[in-house]
């Protein structure tokens, strides 16, 4: 196995043939092919899956693209550190986030970063929480913004946050006429939530069994935002984060704080060790200001410092 080898497997799967690949690498396609097959017979099982032009990856492929994949970003990652180190340039370093607070606020934290700290390179990874820390912890991500639970071997926080989840209902629902919604309001309606039962849609499904509320209809979505769109159609309601409710407006939903004070909490989290932690403090001072600004009951958990926000419903 080398890394030609795994570089034409990854490129095959990505563009979904042979002949695409060969463009993309810049060679012939019988000699991605033949590359692909040392592959299969190096690591000893079929990749791919042939029908006339069209290439499919086997299940055993799909698991070891995972990998292939992770190992070549590494090197590609290498391969700017060792550019940066040898030019003397800003250090580059990469950001894995959960989408709450990777879509909005971290675009707006780098925007008002010195331009003397910003490295030419910066990579902006949008991940599941429990992905997160994996990646922190092995060197794909100098800086991971996750929920809770965090405690990984090899972890450092360096900022915990909270701030009151918000429901959203859309711009004509008898709802909007409200100021301040309770959970009863929800009994009977159609939820807009998310799909991961372990993190926040656990928070809303405690939240509604305190008032003895089951959702019996339900648009089970990957993201907040998907789930703010349904809302947006009018196909149903919801309870949501308020990063993202805060910070990415969507037409004709209506933001509305809740009676009773459910938490969404978020931590800042670093490698133990990690050279550029001066750096990466001074993101997480910015991502204090940004949120801050935007996110009404935003505080910092850990009592040291702490910022409220000054965002408005709408």
């Amino acid at each position: 196995m080398d890394f030609r080898q795994l570089e034409a497997f990854v490129t095959v799967v990505s563009t979904g043939s042979m002949t695409a690949a060969a463009r993309v690498l810049g060679t012939s396609q019988p000699t991605v092919t033949r590359l692909v097959q040392e592959l299969e017979n190096s690591v000893g099982f079929q990749l791919l899956t042939r029908n006339g032009p069209k290439i499919i990856p086997t299940r055993d492929g799909l698991d070891f693209y995972a990998e292939a994949e992770g190992l070549l970003n590494a090197v590609s990652r290498l391969e700017h550190r060792a550019h940066d180190i040898a030019t003397a340039a800003p250090r580059s370093f990469n950001i894995a986030s959960i989408s709450s607070v990777g879509i909005a606020f971290v675009p707006k934290i780098l925007a008002r970063m010195s331009a003397s700290k910003v490295p030419d390179k910066i990579s902006l990874s949008l991940q599941r929480a429990e992905i997160v820390p994996q990646m922190v912890v092995n060197g794909q991500a100098d800086l991971g913004f996750a929920n809770p639970p965090l405690d990984h071997p090899g972890l450092e926080t360096i900022g915990s946050y909270e701030a009151p989840c918000v429901a959203a209902v859309p711009v004509d629902d008898p709802l909007a006429n409200k100021k301040l919604l309770r959970i009863e309001d929800f009994r009977g309606r159609r939820f807009a939530t998310l799909g991961d039962r372990f993190r926040f849609r656990r928070l809303v499904d405690e939240a509604l069994a305190k008032q003895g509320i089951e959702i019996k209809q339900e648009i089970s979505c990957s993201s907040t935002i998907a789930a703010l769109h349904c809302i947006q159609s009018g196909a149903a309601v919801g309870i949501v984060d308020p990063l993202t409710a805060f910070s990415v407006p969507i037409e004709n939903v209506i933001i509305r704080p809740l009676a009773e004070e459910h938490l969404f909490s978020w931590s800042i989290i670093v490698a133990e060790g990690h050279p550029q932690l001066s750096v990466l403090r001074d993101l997480v001072s910015l991502h204090e200001e940004v949120v801050g600004e935007a996110v009404p009951g935003f505080r910092r958990k850990d009592k040291s410092r702490s910022r409220k926000g000054t965002g408005r419903s709408r």
